[in-house]
């Protein structure tokens, strides 16, 4: 049995494949399904810790927090967070497509521009957009969220900043260039012109719309009565917000306007499992009353 440290990060390749972030190990892995409805899990790229392109079997990186696949088999994308760069990795090389690559460990900062110079500082999380051109970043210890543009281009590359003040953390709506967040964590796409984050530091989901340019909080822990402490992870599933509440256990779901909010949680310091209620979607429950 293939042992892991703190993994984060997790997806599903397009051929089935499982994608593992195991981040305390400072390796990415892959879990190939069987007939005995078992995984088979090999080491899909790094040897050790430190900041490494190449083979993948050679390659290093430290503490990668998130993985993805690409839009093509076989291409999988991971955010190094410690190296304060994302990777791809494709045949068996990793290459550096944004941030440093700076030995042992990446060059962190904030610069926009072409992906070569660009600067991260600590990404957490990546998310493939809906037309598979660009990579949205949650720039965690720089406290905004940017894109990685033209990632089908390599060489045409460049990192934009959709939102947040660089290194200024605070909870401010409105306008994108002028709002602030608070370690934002994990962040997904709703459409191809919006995105949603987990602001971790200020216990709160924000929207961003990018056309329009705009920041808005959707949830936090005052509307949510309590439930929303420490949001670490979004998803959006059937048209519904799924946020994780690490401080409360708790699993929070909400409409893309912060309405119909409900909520499963674990009950117990032990954290002990409890039967969980199926949640319905709206229209699952009309056709139920339909019937």
């Amino acid at each position: 049995m293939t042992s892991l440290c703190r993994p984060h990060g997790l997806g599903v390749d397009l051929d089935g494949n499982l994608l593992v972030a195991d981040t305390d190990h400072h390796r990415l892995l892959i879990a190939t399904p069987t007939q005995r409805s078992a995984y088979k899990v090999k080491v899909l790229a790094g040897s050790s810790e430190g900041c490494q392109d190449g083979k993948a079997s050679e390659a290093a990186f430290r503490y990668p927090y998130s993985i993805i696949p690409g839009p093509k088999s076989g291409l999988v994308y991971a955010a190094d967070t410690d190296n304060h760069r994302i990777v791809r990795i494709y045949q068996e090389e990793v290459v550096t497509i944004a941030g440093s690559n700076k030995t042992f460990q990446g060059e962190s900062g904030f610069i926009d521009g072409p992906s070569r110079s660009a600067r991260f500082m600590r990404p957490s999380c990546i998310a493939l957009s809906p037309d598979n051109t660009s990579i949205l970043v949650t720039d965690h210890a720089n406290q905004c969220i940017r894109l990685v543009l033209d990632i089908g281009r390599e060489e045409k590359c460049y990192v934009k900043t959709i939102a947040g003040t660089p290194k200024k953390a605070g909870l401010l709506d409105g306008d994108a260039d002028k709002a602030q967040f608070n370690n934002p964590f994990s962040a997904t796409w709703l459409s191809a012109e919006m995105v949603c984050v987990s602001d971790l530091g200020n216990d709160a989901i924000r929207i961003i719309d990018i056309t329009k340019r705009t920041v808005n909080t959707i949830v936090n822990n005052k509307s949510s009565s309590g439930l929303l402490v420490e949001p670490v992870s979004v998803l959006l599933y059937r048209k519904a917000i799924y946020c994780v509440s690490r401080g409360t256990d708790s699993i929070l779901i909400a409409d893309k306007d912060g309405d119909e909010k409900k909520s499963f949680r674990g009950t117990g310091t032990d954290r002990s499992r409890q039967p969980i209620e199926p949640y319905q979607h709206d229209e699952k429950k009309k056709e139920d009353e339909k019937a």
